[in-house]
């Protein structure tokens, strides 16, 4: 005897089960901080070319890049920017800032573990560059519409950088000042601006209005260091045509690359990368 086949309808009204499926949270923040890294890395592939002795913008290990719960009022306004290609733009800067910031920090450690001099110091160059990298992609983040309330400012182990390299290849602690230059202006011309907009606030109190002048005086003083460290990194590449902007920014990174290579080849210093 054959048996009659089902029709669509009996097969409709069987009542059907909702499976629900139980993740961890470990495992859904590292799936979510994976496709936010896949999307920072195929953003950043269309915008920039990854040639030889250029600065890499890819991100090898989601788990190494911390991700915070975004408040109300911080990061990107989704009322203001709409646009997917845009968020995920800014995002994808945003995480390429949080990971050259551990990749710089990381280098750093390894050289305080270094014990001869000369690998000491390639890894605090390599560190160097890194920090550059991390405020690079922080600035990204900011002009495309992530808000930050304080940006990463790095001039003092620049500082410590250069009693390091005080007296060797010219070419090299040119490149550096003049990276250490840029970026205090960059970092001090944002800090100004955002001071003299408080300042016009009508509702600040007597010491608020005096504290915000004196931040005002301290941004003033930072952008004549600036100036000065940049007239010495002229000197020292002996250019006299260097141009001062924030948009010098991604050459100066590239030149700079370059004088931390060569360096390591006049040495002999046998780089590995973490």
């Amino acid at each position: 005897m054959k048996r009659q086949r089902s029709s669509t309808d009996d097969i409709n009204e069987v009542p059907r089960k909702r499976i629900i499926f139980k993740r961890n949270a470990s495992v859904l923040e590292e799936q979510r901080k994976k496709q936010i890294l896949d999307e920072a890395n195929k953003i950043l592939q269309s915008l920039f070319a990854t040639q030889q002795n250029k600065p890499t913008f890819c991100i090898s290990k989601p788990s190494e890049i911390p991700i915070k719960p975004r408040n109300k009022g911080k990061g990107v306004d989704n009322n203001s920017i709409n646009d997917n290609t845009i968020n995920s733009e800014v995002q994808a800067y945003h995480m390429l800032y949080l990971h050259k910031m551990k990749r710089a920090t990381d280098y750093k450690h390894r050289s305080e573990r270094c014990n001869t001099k000369r690998g000491k110091i390639s890894d605090y160059l390599e560190a160097y560059l890194y920090y550059v990298d991390a405020f690079y992609n922080q600035i990204q983040a900011h002009k495309n519409g992530y808000h930050y309330e304080e940006f990463f400012n790095p001039e003092t182990f620049f500082k410590s950088i250069h009693n390091w390299v005080r007296g060797m290849d010219k070419k090299l602690t040119g490149s550096l000042k003049y990276l250490h230059a840029i970026i205090v202006k960059m970092h001090y011309d944002i800090k100004h601006e955002r001071c003299m907009n408080k300042r016009e606030n009508k509702e600040l109190s007597r010491d608020e209005f005096k504290a915000t002048v004196k931040s005002l005086k301290n941004c003033e003083e930072k952008i004549g260091e600036a100036f000065s460290l940049f007239d010495e990194a002229k000197e020292l590449l002996s250019n006299k045509n260097l141009e001062f902007s924030g948009n010098c920014l991604d050459d100066a990174r590239i030149v700079a690359r370059e004088n931390v290579n060569n360096w390591r080849v006049k040495q002999g210093v046998n780089f590995i990368s973490l």
